[in-house]
């Protein structure tokens, strides 16, 4: 049982299972729902608003290129057929990781006000595009159809 518990330790697929699901169950016990439809949020919150931003704007700045090296460089360490293998299991349980927290993170954005339908309409019953009629500039929404421009007045 120790070397079982030794090698998930090591893996780093284990970590980031874990931090995902402690940051999910920390999001639940701190956060504050409150905080997304109050007027003036408290000033905690727009630092971790600005964290945010930068981060993913750090994030978005290398993704890019850490895939193309990752890629070049995985392909030329190949070397023989056999390692194929472990290659195929890695992508199938990153997948299966990724759709574990795709559902996760659904659960947490469903529910709240800022979600967004299929139709267009947010959680409230608005329009969300422009478009009184709801739906995208392009569909009517299930009503008469009438065309609508950028800024939602009619043609």
């Amino acid at each position: 049982m120790p070397t079982v518990v030794k090698k998930l330790t090591k893996n780093l697929t284990f970590w980031v299972l874990i931090a995902g699901v402690l940051g999910y169950f920390s999001a639940l016990l701190f956060g504050d729902p409150e905080w997304t439809v109050d007027t003036s949020p408290p000033a905690f919150y727009e630092f971790i608003l600005l964290l945010k931003t930068v981060f993913l704007a750090l994030l978005k700045m290398l993704v890019a290129p850490i895939i193309f090296f990752s890629l070049i460089g995985g392909l030329l360490n190949i070397g023989d057929a056999s390692r194929l293998k472990n290659l195929g299991i890695d992508l199938g349980t990153t997948g299966i990781v990724t759709v574990f927290f795709m559902a996760m993170v659904s659960s947490i954005g469903a529910p709240t006000r800022y979600a967004v339908g299929l139709d267009g309409r947010d959680a409230d019953g608005a329009a969300r595009s422009g478009n009184p009629a709801g739906g995208n500039r392009y569909s009517s929404g299930g009503r008469a159809s009438t065309r609508y421009d950028s800024h939602g007045s009619e043609c």
